[in-house]
């Protein structure tokens, strides 16, 4: 077992398992969360909790090693990334496996689709009417002074 760590700890953490089958499976921590309700209510989703099951769901996205494996996992070590949405993760055994996680998916990445553009525009056009209200402000208090 292991757990991802982040820079910053902000993002949400994973548990980290070594099956015996030699995947790397990672478990979001609010599975285990003691404050599950049984009858998921608005303000639990509100909260992000999820609902209590008495067995825990095996989704196929959350295998980490996807359909690799790696034979007799003796030790699973994660470290923080550069970007604080991503955890390095190396896992020992016979083989070896290394590979990047993102618990709470890419939060602190612009997509790709990001324009880019308008943005520069609009903080251009910002700049420019903070230094037209700076020079009508100096002229206004220079009408003032001379009364």
């Amino acid at each position: 077992m292991g757990v991802s760590h982040t820079d910053k700890a902000i993002t949400a953490r994973q548990i980290l398992f070594g099956l015996k089958r030699g995947a790397l499976f990672g478990l979001p921590r609010r599975f285990f969360d003691p404050r599950r309700p049984l009858v998921l209510e608005e303000s639990h989703r509100e909260e992000g909790l999820i609902q209590y099951m008495p067995e825990i769901p095996i989704p196929p996205e959350l295998f980490v090693s996807y359909n690799l494996s790696v034979e007799k996992i003796n030790g699973i070590y994660s470290s923080p990334a550069a970007l604080e949405s991503t955890s390095l993760v190396f896992v020992t055994g016979i083989d070896i496996f290394f590979t990047r996680i993102q618990p709470s998916k890419m939060f602190d990445v612009l997509k790709e689709d990001f324009d880019h553009m308008f943005i520069s525009i609009v903080l251009i056009g910002m700049f420019v009417a903070a230094l037209v209200a700076r020079r009508m402000s100096q002229i206004k208090q220079l009408k003032k002074s001379w009364r």
